[in-house]
């Protein structure tokens, strides 16, 4: 039962808000044509969406973000905490991994769903930030090292997809881990801001390890703070 103290921001309850946050759009979705709520929100896209699994109760999920701040401005006067928006943000602490990938050119086609497989080029992790590939589209007979599912109509129109982890689970067997955080492209011209385009899963531990080593991003227009080690302030609108 939802504790009724919680608070409701644009569809997602503060309380449960690393869960909320991991939706992605399913079949014939779309943005909506006109502003409805920030691109974090599955209230942003018209049509189906849907969350990963998360297990039964006995797999206990690990925090890998902290949420700062969660703001949302309703449309004129409405005032419920259920209606049309006119702004929003989200201020996210977190790791934040820069993936670079080489989209195929597909003008045609509508990229739903990357697969990305790393090459690690040593056992330790010493993986080159330029060597993640698409390894296929739209469907894979098995999963990559990093896999990503949009909320954003066409992967193919971001210029650069970050990687911010949420949330984590492990049992201690090196086979049985996965890592789900939030895929984002920047905003054009705003420092340190982002929009949401999808989720990420990772089953590798060691990939993860080596995007972090490897891939963290050290221009100050990727975030408003960073601490120099592995803590960036961002926000997403």
């Amino acid at each position: 039962m939802r504790n009724l103290k919680d608070t409701y921001f644009a569809g997602l309850w503060h309380g449960d808000m690393h869960r909320g946050l991991l939706w992605y759009g399913t079949g014939d979705f779309k943005m909506s044509p006109t502003y409805r709520a920030p691109t974090w929100s599955w209230a942003s896209v018209d049509g189906p969406i849907t969350h990963p699994s998360f297990g039964g109760p006995d797999v206990v999920w690990h925090a890998a973000a902290q949420i700062k701040e969660v703001i949302t401005t309703p449309y004129i006067d409405d005032v419920t905490a259920t209606g049309q928006l006119n702004g929003g943000h989200l201020r996210l602490s977190g790791t934040l991994i820069k993936i670079n990938v080489n989209i195929p050119s597909l003008p045609d086609k509508i990229v739903r769903t990357l697969s990305l497989r790393g090459k690690l080029e040593t056992p330790l992790g010493n993986l080159n930030p330029d060597s993640m590939e698409v390894v296929f589209y739209p469907v894979a007979q098995r999963p990559g090292d990093v896999n990503i599912s949009p909320s954003a109509g066409d992967l193919k129109q971001a210029e650069e997809i970050f990687f911010l982890p949420l949330m984590y689970w492990k049992d201690g067997h090196p086979d049985s881990w996965t890592a789900l955080g939030l895929a984002l492209s920047p905003e054009d011209g705003v420092t340190g801001t982002y929009r949401k385009i999808g989720i990420v899963q990772t089953y590798k531990e060691i990939v993860l390890r080596a995007l972090v080593k490897n891939c963290r991003p050290k221009d100050p227009c990727y975030y408003e703070n960073y601490d120099g080690n592995i803590d960036y302030i961002i926000k997403i609108i």
